[in-house]
């Protein structure tokens, strides 16, 4: 397969997955455990007994299938937001980069055995990433990531949108960035070209922390969010506080996950059972969530007894992956929520929380105020003290597995970091709790602990600097630049002055029209020097630029609507190709039609993808036919043998019907009738294009007469001053015919004759006015005959 270049495939026929890829080059994987009847996807570690879970819809890094049954199962190896471990091939749905890259949808879920028994859906894939904007004061790094599932070709909505921390400086702003494991970050989805490393601060901040943050805050934060009394955690900053120096467990942390967990105190289980993170309320049945009596109970206990047991003590072998929230590779994420985003999630409420309380004025209260360290060997030891053999804990977690331990540094002598200890230490000994229901306070000088400085690697945080004071425009002869109240500009970066953004470059200088930084492109206003967002037409070309001002390419989707930009970022108008299908976009917007369309002087029609379609059409009750060309037909038409009619509308038309003066009869499926048709007790003639006759026809050797209404005629039918004998089977008669008591005579042309002598093969004959042949003595102008 690797012969084949990044976009190849294996499939096989039972992949349980309807687009029955089993293998792939490049791509992600989105789980759906529905296939072994569960609501979550179990993750084995990698050769040790640790694993991890997720809920369905949600995305994995794959990098191999490792092995395949032939029956649809197999393994395959990816990762979840740090954890490396094997799936079953069954569970997930591969899918490659390509379809990512090009905006294509597929089939993904099926074959659902749990109760919902959901059928295939149909969706254009997104993956996770990273990106830098600036946000007032603050140069935020924003997370994004998607839902698997849409309907009807869609774009999977957004499961986060998130500023989790500041950015790092070697950031780039607007850039896009790429990580398996929230440390190491790429500039390709590929994960070929590293861009950086960085440790979001409070996705890692060990829980054994202390948050300087005042009870003040914790209200005026939920009001910014805005919540009041309606939440229940109105007014439980100071049990927050109280609980994290009674307990040891940082105060913000623990509110944003109970912000998180609780829908900021307004969720059911919030107001019904004082129940703030969730507890004992697992995927398969939320309502065994527990009761407590109190929001400070809630609090107290969550710190005092949950989490000291089964999260922050490294006895507990099952749950215990560090005292940090983390992602799926380490931390309380690991085991505590289904989603592979809970770690990130908490981060970005505490950052929230951290802008707020320092006034959003570019400073952060918490940020950096605790010396994170990385443990970097396997199985290290935390000593009692530098000299003391006494090992109170070593950095290991589940059998075999060694993923990032971070701790809370204090201080450095003899060569041994100081360190907050995980583990409450009592009388020199760390003390094992688990089983312990009661509330046990944490003693903060008591619990620490020495590991030798080798093994550790500090965290760095970088210092945030404040925004600039209000400045002023100045132009000169070589442009427009910006002031600021100290006398400095700002070079080679965007500004944001007044709620707008602008580009100063190496000089200072304001730029203007397209900016190209990177691989993104930007459009400044020519006059202004605005970023703009949204439509913008330059030069008579529309172009589009997302809320953070890239101008966008290929396909995108704004609001219902979908759009394609060339490479050059102008949208593509008129009828496109892509892909061998044809959509058509509006001349004057852009927009990727459906529905009905008209161009060239014709109707097409595009599906609720956009695609044009050929050929047969149900509409509702209503039937069209598209040529060839996607041109709806109007009028007569031969398909596949038969003769169908359309009206002015296009419509297919069925049963009676009538263009212009003509009438027609159409069968139940469309198909013209032709030929004699019997309706009621009255037979109608269909000339071989489906159209009613009227008047004389000719049909299987005889002559036939039709009314003004297309009834066929029998007997004797008087037309134009001349009487014809059409019989009782409706075919005009000639030649001798006695009728009742009389012989008439009819000439080939059907006509009766009548009033004088007729010859007839040699013989004369005398027919009178009525047309009767007389015999025996007739007196005829004046003169007697013997007939």
């Amino acid at each position: 397969m690797n012969s084949y270049g990044d976009d190849a495939v294996v499939s096989n026929a039972e992949s349980y997955s309807p687009s029955k890829i089993i293998a792939m080059k490049r791509g992600v994987a989105y789980s759906f455990p529905n296939r072994a009847g569960g609501v979550t996807l179990t993750i084995q570690g990698m050769g040790n007994s640790a694993s991890t879970y997720m809920s369905a819809y949600r995305q994995l890094d794959y990098w191999d299938t490792t092995s395949y049954y032939g029956d649809g199962t197999g393994d395959v190896y990816v990762t979840v937001t740090g954890f490396d471990g094997i799936v079953n091939l069954r569970d997930v749905d591969l899918i490659p980069q390509k379809y990512i890259r090009n905006n294509l949808p597929l089939y993904q879920g099926g074959n659902d055995n749990t109760s919902e028994h959901s059928a295939p859906f149909y969706a254009r894939p997104r993956r996770a990433y990273y990106t830098v904007r600036q946000n007032g004061n603050y140069r935020d790094l924003i997370f994004v990531g998607y839902s698997s599932y849409a309907e009807g070709g869609a774009v999977p909505r957004t499961v986060a949108e998130i500023a989790v921390g500041p950015a790092a400086s070697w950031m780039t702003t607007g850039a896009t960035y790429y990580s398996y494991d929230d440390i190491r970050y790429y500039s390709d989805p590929n994960y070929i070209n590293l861009a950086g490393t960085y440790y979001n601060y409070y996705m890692f901040l060990p829980l054994r922390s202390k948050s300087n943050i005042t009870a003040d805050k914790y209200n005026g934060f939920l009001a910014s969010k805005g919540y009041g009394t309606n939440s229940v955690l109105w007014d439980s900053g100071q049990y927050f506080i109280d609980a994290q120096n009674t307990y040891g467990v940082n105060a913000v942390m623990i509110f944003a996950q109970a912000c998180l967990e609780a829908a900021y105190g307004t969720s059911y289980f919030a107001k019904q059972r004082y129940n703030l993170f969730g507890w004992n309320a697992v995927d398969s049945d939320p309502n065994r969530a527990s009761y407590y009596s109190s929001v400070a109970q809630s609090i107290n206990e969550q710190m005092g007894i949950q989490l000291r047991n089964g999260y922050l003590s490294s006895r507990n072998t099952f749950s215990y992956y560090g005292g940090f929230f983390g992602n799926k590779g380490s931390g309380l994420s690991v085991k505590y929520a289904s989603t592979p985003y809970y770690g990130i999630s908490i981060a970005a409420i505490a950052y929230s929380f951290d802008k707020y309380a320092s006034g959003n004025d570019g400073y952060l209260i918490d940020y950096g105020s605790t010396t994170i360290g990385r443990i970097t060997g396997e199985n290290t030891n935390i000593y009692l003290s530098p000299t003391s053999n006494t090992i109170l804990y070593n950095s290991s977690y589940a059998s075999g597995y060694n993923k990032y331990h971070f701790v809370s540094i204090l201080g450095e002598t003899s060569g041994y970091y100081k360190i907050q200890s995980t583990n409450h230490v009592v009388n020199g000994q760390s003390m094992y709790t688990a089983g312990n229901s009661s509330l046990v306070a944490y003693d903060w000088n008591a619990s620490v602990g020495y590991v030798n400085s080798a093994y550790v690697n500090l965290i760095p945080t970088e210092p945030l600097t404040k925004s600039l004071s209000k400045g002023t425009w100045i132009t000169d002869s070589v442009g427009t630049w910006y002031r600021h109240h100290d006398g400095t500009y700002t070079r080679s970066d965007w500004e944001m002055i007044e709620g707008k953004w602008y580009y100063f470059d190496a000089r200072g200088y304001r730029k203007t029209g397209f900016l190209t930084l990177g691989t993104r492109t930007f459009y400044l206003d020519e006059t202004t020097g605005i970023m703009q967002i949204g439509f913008a037409k330059v030069n008579g070309k529309l172009y589009y630029f997302n809320a953070y001002g890239d101008m966008l390419k290929d396909w995108f989707q704004v609001g219902t609507d979908w759009y394609w930009a060339n490479t050059d970022g102008t949208l593509k108008t008129g009828w496109q190709d892509y892909a061998g299908r044809k959509y058509y976009m509006d001349e004057t917007t852009g927009i990727m039609k459906k529905g009905w369309v008209f161009t060239n002087g014709h109707y097409q029609y595009l599906d609720t993808f956009g695609i044009q379609q050929y050929g047969w059409l149900e509409e509702g009750t209503s039937k069209y036919y598209l040529d060839p060309d996607g041109n709806m037909h109007i009028g007569l038409a031969t398909i596949d043998g038969n003769k169908y009619f359309f009206n002015k509308s296009g419509r297919m038309q069925i049963g009676w019907f009538m263009d212009g003066a003509d009438w027609y009869w159409a069968n139940d499926d469309g198909t013209l009738k032709t030929g004699w048709q019997t309706y009621g007790e009255r037979k109608y003639y269909l000339d071989e294009n489906g159209k009613m006759q009227k008047g004389w026809v000719d049909s299987n050797g005889y002559r036939q007469y039709l009314d003004k209404d297309g009834v066929q005629q029998f007997n004797w039918v008087f037309l134009d001053g001349v009487y014809y004998y059409l019989g009782t089977d409706g075919n005009m008669k000639t030649g001798w015919l006695k009728y009742g008591d009389f012989y008439y005579y009819l000439e080939a042309s059907g006509a009766m004759s009548k009033g004088g002598w007729k010859l007839v093969y040699g013989a004369w004959f005398y027919i009178d006015n009525f047309g009767h042949m007389l015999t025996g003595w007739q007196r005829i102008n004046n003169y007697w005959y013997y007939l």
